[in-house]
């Protein structure tokens, strides 16, 4: 995967470093060559160094694609609607990607002459066709990165975007449960149902989550075990895809903390809800469907659980 990464990132400019540290390398040797008189001549030094530039040139084309470098008109394009200049983008994109398809394609065909021809190079008896092959990859990526970069833009979402996608699509389950201290377990959840299209009823889901007995009570009327159920029944009132919890058994005992992570397994299966858990408790590991391990701020190990441990069996 790192190496899949790095070549997305990188494949262009590394070719096209090469390609000119060769054209250095062998022009200085030429001129070290035409001052040693016992030496002969490179004869396909020039020839070499012209193909060089001609596969870093058409190289170039994919690389200014993929920086963003192509020429617009930038500080116009600012000043228009952010789903204007969004639009904008994307249809500069895949209109590159179609202009490089039709150089390619045209460019098959010079290939192809090149092919049956039999045409080589002069000095160093290259078979042109192999030489002007480079302008046909240099064509083709650009198509690919072309269709990314477009792809990229459709996916890529701004503030607005962001923000509705937060409030309708996932869920938060903080660990001291961030529950407004006025309100009862059911103001609590209608305050988080207000602001998304279809939600659940209220009491419906307290009922869920076992606390029909404390809809009306205050958060500070109730245990730990009860807040942090109140805070998963606010995000689940929403109808999340996804459910983030921020250790939700940090702050409980023993008894409380594998109640809530039934309740959160079973909601999993249940609902259909994607849950991400975040804790330092390693035992509780085994009851998910995929570990991430986490060092140093990066991913150092990913483990599928074939067979996720039911909580009961959970033990820390």
């Amino acid at each position: 995967m790192k190496i899949i990464k790095w070549l997305d990132l990188h494949f262009e400019e590394f070719f096209m470093v090469v390609f000119l540290v060769l054209i250095t390398v062998v022009s200085l040797m030429q001129v070290i060559v035409r001052n040693i008189e016992v030496i002969p001549s490179l004869t396909w030094a020039e020839e070499f160094c012209r193909f060089c530039w001609i596969g870093s040139v058409f190289l170039s084309l994919p690389y200014t694609i993929r920086n963003i470098s192509m020429l617009r008109v930038c500080v116009l394009l600012d000043l228009l609607p952010e789903t204007v200049h969004k639009l904008i983008n994307i249809a500069t994109y895949f209109i590159t990607a179609a202009c490089m398809a039709l150089l390619a394609y045209y460019s098959v065909d010079v290939v192809s002459y090149l092919m049956e021809s039999g045409e080589v190079s002069p000095a160093m008896q290259w078979p042109m066709w192999a030489v002007y092959s480079t302008m046909l990859i240099g064509f083709a990526l650009g198509i690919a990165r072309g269709i990314q970069q477009g792809i990229l833009h459709i996916m890529h979402f701004s503030q607005k975007e962001l923000t509705t996608y937060r409030r309708y699509d996932i869920g938060f389950v903080f660990q001291f449960y961030n529950l407004v201290q006025n309100l009862t377990a059911k103001e609590n959840i209608e305050l988080a149902t207000q602001i998304t299209k279809d939600a659940y009823d209220p009491i419906e889901v307290l009922k869920e989550v076992g606390l029909e007995d404390r809809i009306n009570n205050f958060p500070s009327q109730l245990s730990g075990g009860e807040q942090q159920r109140v805070s998963i029944a606010r995000a689940l009132a929403k109808k999340p895809k996804l459910l983030l919890c921020d250790e939700p058994t940090g702050a409980l005992d023993y008894i409380t903390g594998k109640s809530i992570l039934k309740l959160l397994q079973d909601t999993c299966r249940e609902k259909g809800v994607t849950i991400v858990v975040i804790t330092h408790n390693l035992a509780i590991a085994p009851m998910a469907d995929k570990v991430i391990k986490i060092k140093n701020g990066k991913i150092d190990q990913i483990l599928m659980n074939k067979r996720p441990t039911p909580v009961e069996y959970i033990e820390w």
